[in-house]
């Protein structure tokens, strides 16, 4: 009996446990439950479903750069 209750405690009625945080920062969306799933882009993850959680530690390599019309050039 406690064995029972043991598993259903554990079952909290989420599907899935948080395990990362993070991923390298040469990444910029990963799955917070399949490590292997590692995306440039948002979406979901293929193997299980979740959304794809922006990483905090990434760092965007390329410039955010806005041309005017009067051909300036605005950086970030």
């Amino acid at each position: 009996m406690s064995v029972l209750l043991l598993i259903l405690a554990g079952a909290c009625g989420s599907p899935h446990v948080i395990h990362r945080r993070s991923a390298p920062d040469s990444v910029a969306y990963f799955c917070p439950m399949d490590t292997l799933v590692n995306r440039p882009e948002s979406g979901v993850c293929e193997v299980c479903g979740m959304k794809l959680a922006r990483n905090p530690l990434y760092k965007d390599e390329t410039p955010d750069i806005k041309i005017t019309t009067t051909g300036d050039t605005l950086y970030r």
